[in-house]
């Protein structure tokens, strides 16, 4: 009985039995079960929902920075590993801006945000071999990505890897690729 206790079973009965007995237990079981099934879902609706909203989430609290928040460093350090961004923390990094002009500053806001998206997702695969991004639209409306390196800072890399050399051309690639793909 204490075996089968420690490997998790709710119930356990003693001979003789009534089948009464036995509907009851099975039931409270199957009782029990159901709860946790529907916890379990509960959890994975909430993992999933703070999933969906977390670019947007990692883009308040960026914004936050860029505003003056002033929080105490054990503060920031729990909000960037809920953000999923503790990586960031200790790690070389870089602001850049990324100004729309021309035709987009008078685009509808959805056809805005449509091209802000593309611009992000543009950014995302030419800077995400070597850098990570966390990026937001600033008070001003300019585009703002922080750049962080996504490599050991303990591994040795040539003159040429450097990340300043890297971070230049990868600005470069996604300008050249705004301008040629999103004229």
């Amino acid at each position: 009985a204490r075996e089968a206790i420690s490997l998790g079973t709710s119930e356990y009965l003693l001979k003789p039995v009534s089948d009464e007995v036995v509907l009851a237990k099975v039931g409270k079981a199957v009782e029990s079960l159901r709860l946790e099934r529907e916890s379990d879902e509960t959890y994975n609706r909430a993992v999933q929902a703070f999933r969906a909203n977390l670019p947007q989430m990692r883009s308040e609290f960026l914004n936050q920075l860029l505003q003056g928040m002033n929080s105490p460093e054990d503060v920031w350090t729990k909000k960037l590993e809920l953000l999923e961004m503790s990586s960031a923390i200790c790690s070389e990094a870089a602001l850049m801006l990324v100004r729309m002009e021309d035709r987009l500053t008078e685009m509808s806001p959805y056809d805005s945000s449509v091209m802000e998206y593309a611009i992000g997702n543009m950014a995302d695969e030419i800077f995400g071999d070597r850098f990570r991004l966390w990026r937001c639209r600033d008070i001003h409306g300019y585009l703002v990505f922080f750049v962080f390196d996504s490599h050991d800072p303990k591994e040795e890399r040539p003159p040429d890897t450097a990340p300043e050399y890297e971070l230049k051309h990868c600005a470069s690639q996604l300008q050249m690729n705004v301008s040629r793909y999103l004229k």
